[in-house]
């Protein structure tokens, strides 16, 4: 199992819930990471952790390779397009089964970037197209059926070697039970002091939306001090700064969060939106990635990016209408439970598994 990073990146976290669940199912599974010492602070994991140096590089290569070596029958990784790069030179120094997770979708990720990370990356998914006899990956895992289809659309990925495999919310989350709700409503934001998170339209929305509805609290939730001294800067009178907690018993007492993505900066489907759906929240985001797909038949409300307009309608007509809040936190919370059911996803992924190794 690699990935960079373990507790505060979506990508990490989802790698780390997919380890424990192996663990309990039986299976020996070890880590590889470019950052033990961050590994240090995830005081839950029941399995080994290796470091293959500051970072995932053409260098550490060869180190990664000599840590798997006759150690495991399949290395699964996760991240993005950078990362499958990595992935294909390592199934040249290595025959073990590669499978590896998408938690960014390359095209549409390709758009956030600079103009020449963006040709750069370009270039080489054309290459990759077009030297198709090494460095391949065994089998490719998305996390949605949009990001499936990018894959194969626009990377020219062979579908049978796509799966969706629908994971990576924690226990805590999809058990959890916190119908506590405040009054008078809360409205959130969780994306940190980001502009391509939507941080200003946020603001922008509440302060719009607080005439009409003074009594609703609208709150920026940061996620780390660092974040929290960001967002302190950019806090207007009238909206409120919460210091850091852990997401789930941050929103514990929110009755609607708002995720307004400009660009497609998390991983696909974000995380923290998919836990806040477990945990029963209405939401409302943008049509960025598969958001859409999470969001559609009345589990959340989608406005387009950029549109603090969008963003207070949406909240004034929530805000409004009891019923209407509660249908979608509890369409978005039965759909998460159902859908990203643990017991469903190891068998889908172990059958994968199984699949490579013969």
């Amino acid at each position: 199992m690699a990935s960079h990073k373990f507790r505060k990146l979506g990508t990490p976290r989802i790698a780390h819930e997919l380890s424990m669940h192996l663990v309990d199912g039986g299976h020996d599974v070890f880590a590889i990471t470019d950052n033990v010492p961050n590994v240090e602070a995830v005081t839950d994991r029941s399995y080994p952790v290796e470091s293959v140096g500051a970072h995932f590089s053409l260098d550490s290569l060869p180190r990664f390779a000599k840590l798997v070596s006759r150690r495991c029958d399949v290395i699964h990784i996760h991240g993005g397009e950078q990362m499958s790069y990595y992935a294909r030179l390592l199934a040249i120094l290595t025959p073990i089964p590669i499978v590896f997770t998408f938690t960014f979708i390359p095209s549409v990720f390709r758009k956030s970037l600079p103009p020449s990370t963006r040709l750069m990356l370009a270039c080489l998914s054309k290459v990759r197209r077009t030297l198709r006899s090494s460095g391949q990956i065994d089998h490719s895992i998305t996390l949605s059926e949009f990001a499936r289809e990018r894959l194969i659309l626009d990377e020219s990925f062979t579908p049978a070697d796509v799966s969706v495999v629908r994971y990576g919310i924690s226990k805590d989350y999809l058990e959890a039970d916190f119908d506590q709700i405040a009054a008078p409503p809360i409205v959130a934001y969780t994306g940190g002091p980001y502009e391509e998170r939507g941080v200003t339209d946020f603001i922008n929305a509440g302060l719009a939306a607080r005439p009409s509805h003074p009594q609703v609290r609208f709150a920026l939730l940061a996620r780390d001090y660092l974040e929290f001294e960001r967002l302190r800067s950019m806090t207007p009178d009238g909206i409120e700064l919460w210091r850091p907690n852990y997401l789930l018993t941050a929103v514990k007492l929110v009755s609607l969060v708002v995720m307004p993505f400009r660009k497609h900066v998390s991983i696909d489907p974000p995380l923290s939106l998919l836990e806040c759906m477990a945990l029963g929240k209405a939401i409302i985001s943008t049509p960025i990635g598969s958001i859409s797909e999470l969001l559609e038949d009345g589990r959340g409300w989608i406005v387009p990016p950029n549109s603090p307009n969008g963003i207070e309608n949406a909240e004034c007509s929530i805000l409004d209408d009891n019923e209407l809040g509660k249908r979608l936190a509890t369409s978005a919370r039965e759909y998460s439970r159902r859908s990203y059911n643990w017991d469903k996803a190891m068998k889908s992924i172990v059958s994968i598994y199984d699949k490579v190794c013969n």
